[in-house]
């Protein structure tokens, strides 16, 4: 049987902030079975970084993106523990300022990702959750635990 997950979420620190709505549907099995996943995700962010522009090192430069993310993919449950692959498209839209001309996140891109999950429940209402994913030519990379 079919289900879903809606989730959404703000985060942050001293110079970011993150916000995110996703749902995540099984299509032919349920959240907690063997099947295919398919995962839809918004997101925005705001951050800043610093570089070393020309007669400028060390320059801050500030950025504020939104980014639309699908993926599908299939999942397995392994000895209690959840493990699931997926790929998909994505599309990112950040704006620098001032422009760092060396960066790979200015303008508009199209790219694709990869993914990887896992999650162990130590308890009913307690669990450890990994993620991995890639998007390219964006080039950028994510690791939560």
């Amino acid at each position: 049987m079919a289900d879903a997950y809606f989730t959404s979420g703000v985060s942050g620190g001293p110079s970011s902030l993150n916000g995110y709505t996703g749902l995540i549907w099984t299509p032919f099995n349920g959240l907690g079975e063997d099947g295919a996943m398919i995962r839809a995700w918004s997101k925005a962010v705001a951050f800043s970084y610093r570089t070393d522009l020309p007669a400028k090192p060390a320059q801050r430069i500030d950025v504020s993106g939104v980014s639309l993310e699908a993926e599908a993919g299939w999942q397995w449950h392994l000895f209690g523990v959840r493990l699931a692959l997926l790929a998909g498209a994505v599309w990112r839209d950040h704006r620098l300022s001032p422009p760092d001309p060396g960066s790979s996140l200015a303008g508009s891109k199209f790219g694709w990702s990869a993914s990887f999950d896992a999650d162990y429940p130590v308890w009913d209402t307690l669990g450890i959750m990994a993620n991995a994913s890639y998007v390219g030519p964006i080039d950028q990379y994510c690791g939560l635990m």
